[in-house]
């Protein structure tokens, strides 16, 4: 028996739950942000701060599925990457691997990004404040980027762990 899961299956009310909860962890790493760093914001401009983010951006994505694709390859698979700029979502960007994996593989490599949020955040404080807002703006916006491997990891506990997850651009296939 198999079940699908993929961004257009899950429900309205599990896509709000989890936004939610995303978007109150970014508030609280926002939190982290200290005063002259707000200001320090507010003097770079509307310019210069549009073009640290777009930089962020440009280093994030390759780094958040690159580590999909390297977790993917520690378990054995063989990865392809791809993107689609136009969807509901906006841009989608993915890397993924024909391979069936156990249910805690497939959970680590869904999580593996989550890993620079981390580092990012561990580093603060040890560079100048453009750099530091750099850490900060990556670091909220590989959780983002991540939410739904989030979902995903978090409803793969639900399933027994023999369980076979493999792999799809919108999401995965679950083998009983």
């Amino acid at each position: 028996m198999e079940q699908s899961i993929s961004l257009t299956s899950v429900s309205k009310k599990a896509k709000i739950v989890t936004i939610l909860l995303c978007l109150g962890c970014v508030f609280a790493i926002f939190l982290l942000i200290p005063a002259d760093y707000r200001a320090y914001i507010v003097e770079m401009g509307y310019l210069r701060w549009t073009g640290l983010v777009a930089l962020c951006a440009v280093i994030l994505i390759p780094l958040h599925e690159g580590m999909h694709g390297l977790f993917f390859r520690l378990f054995g698979g063989k990865v392809s990457f791809g993107a689609r700029l136009k969807t509901s979502f906006g841009p989608v960007f993915w890397a993924t691997s024909p391979k069936m994996y156990s249910k805690r593989q497939f959970q680590i490599i869904g999580l593996a990004p989550q890993l620079l949020t981390v580092i990012c955040l561990l580093m603060l404080g040890h560079f100048s404040p453009v750099v530091n807002i750099g850490l900060i703006i990556t670091a909220v916006g590989n959780l983002l980027g991540g939410v739904f491997d989030i979902y995903i990891s978090v409803l793969l506990r639900r399933f027994p762990a023999g369980v076979l997850v493999r792999d799809t651009r919108d999401g995965c296939v679950i083998y009983r």
